[in-house]
């Protein structure tokens, strides 16, 4: 595959998630290397696509098997469908598609949309299999998949507290409410 191609590829991706080329390079590279890698000006060495594929959530042969690969249009397909589901109370529904993403390297390598998952997961466990205290647990882990670096919450993350707020207050644990 030409330069250009990879380079074009990045660039639609990472426009795709809404991410500058500077947060694309933070800890990869600069941004001006990105820049150039989108141009197809800079051959980016193997480490370094690699890198950009992980952040980006494809496999890195994504850049060399375009068919081969899913598109990000896909987990924003099954966002969708997941919160239809969660919206119409069809947990069951909900879970079985969670149980098959959860294999998914789309999800699994993307700390942020295994959250989702997470917290998808955790509401069918309260909800329909009863099983209270893992739901808690599985949420809880959800907030650890992101490192806290003084950072801002994202909105899933409000979404999270928000559900494990209502976990605990169900369970009658009022102090924990007021603790997160």
């Amino acid at each position: 595959m030409k330069l250009t191609e990879i380079g074009k590829k990045i660039s639609e991706l990472r426009k795709e998630m809404t991410l500058t080329q500077g947060e694309l390079a933070e800890g990869i590279c600069t941004q001006a290397s990105i820049s150039l890698i989108e141009k197809g000006e800079l051959d980016p060495n193997a480490t370094i696509l690699y890198q950009i594929a992980k952040k980006l959530g494809v496999d890195v042969n994504y850049f060399f098997h375009i068919g081969s690969t899913p598109r990000l249009d896909y987990i924003n397909e099954v966002e969708k469908q997941l919160r239809a589901l969660r919206i119409t109370y069809k947990y069951k529904e909900m879970m079985e598609i969670v149980s098959i993403e959860e294999r998914n390297p789309l999800f699994y390598n993307n700390p942020t949309k295994l959250q989702f998952l997470y917290w998808h997961k955790s509401i069918f466990l309260f909800e329909v299999k009863k099983d209270h205290e893992q739901a808690v647990s599985v949420i809880e882990e959800a907030f650890t998949l992101l490192p806290n670096k003084k950072r801002a919450i994202t909105e899933l993350e409000m979404e999270m507290m928000m559900a494990l707020g209502t976990y605990q207050f169900t369970l009658g644990r009022y102090q924990e409410v007021i603790d997160q």
